[in-house]
């Protein structure tokens, strides 16, 4: 339960960045012990720099490591994120083909795992800020000009026919099918399956399932729905069995399970059962 009523700010990415970065969010939530979450992927790829306590980040069968910054790919998860009481810091969002381009010797490029990109950061993550509003936008205005530095720097160009079969993806929540965006891109349909995995880490069909599977992942996470039979038509399912292989998948649990782990005062899910009543 938070201490302090937390704090979610919306930062408007550089115009450079804005088509590669879905979403920076600053965040604060300070809570009695801590907690841990399970994260689930989403199709985007993230990068969490900590401006206050470490981050103890671990992919299935890994054991935890304390970080400050840390990179987890579109394909990661479930994953396990035990934070401190003071949990703050900078979430950002990016597609998968513009983070393979960023970080194209990282974990990032691969199709799975989770990365310590600490040293990368060492500059803009080496202090711990105490929640001071100046000081946390200061050191977010720190990361968002170190990336949109990096970006700069980036000697891989995505292709565009990707970028756009990205784009088509993502706004119809994995629903395009994937020969309608192989022939967009004048291309056959495997070329089109091989250069998309090449330039993303995933498989336009995989890719698609993780955009809808995230889709769905939001919808119970903001309670938006009062069953999971209407959760699976909104997000495309053939139906909700469908809608649970998908998740038993991704999640490793059933979206029942899910529902009973929402956090109640704070988003996401708990990667601890529910106590019994």
């Amino acid at each position: 339960m938070p201490l302090v009523p937390p704090i979610y700010v919306d930062i408007r990415p550089p115009a450079p960045l804005r088509a590669g970065v879905r979403r920076i969010v600053l965040f604060r939530e300070v809570t009695e012990g801590g907690l841990t979450r399970r994260e689930l992927p989403n199709g985007f790829a993230t990068l969490i720099v900590s401006f206050a306590d470490p981050v103890a980040i671990a992919s299935a069968g890994a054991d935890p490591r304390p970080s400050v910054a840390f990179s987890a790919n579109a394909d990661a998860g479930p994953v396990t994120a035990a934070c401190g009481p003071n949990n703050t810091g900078l979430e950002i969002q990016m597609r998968p083909w513009f983070a393979a381009c960023l970080f194209a010797d990282a974990a990032l490029a691969s199709t799975s795992g989770v990365a310590d990109l600490t040293p990368l950061l060492s500059t803009v993550c080496d202090t711990r800020l105490d929640g001071a509003a100046t000081e946390l936008n200061d050191r977010a205005e720190e990361v968002v000009n170190w990336l949109y530095r990096r970006a700069a720097m980036m000697v891989r160009v995505p292709r565009p026919e990707v970028v756009s079969a990205w784009a088509r993806l993502e706004a119809s929540g994995g629903r395009v099918p994937i020969a309608d965006l192989a022939l967009r891109s004048g291309w056959s349909h495997r070329h089109f399956k091989a250069i998309f995995e090449a330039e993303t880490g995933l498989g336009p069909k995989r890719a698609a399932r993780l955009l809808r599977f995230g889709r769905a992942c939001r919808l119970l996470e903001d309670r938006d729905v009062t069953s999971l039979a209407e959760l699976a038509f909104a997000c495309g399912y053939s139906d909700q069995s469908h809608m649970t292989r998908e998740f038993r998948a991704f999640a490793a649990m059933a979206p029942a399970t899910l529902v009973e782990r929402r956090l109640n005062d704070l988003p996401g899910f708990s990667e601890v059962d529910p106590l019994p009543i």
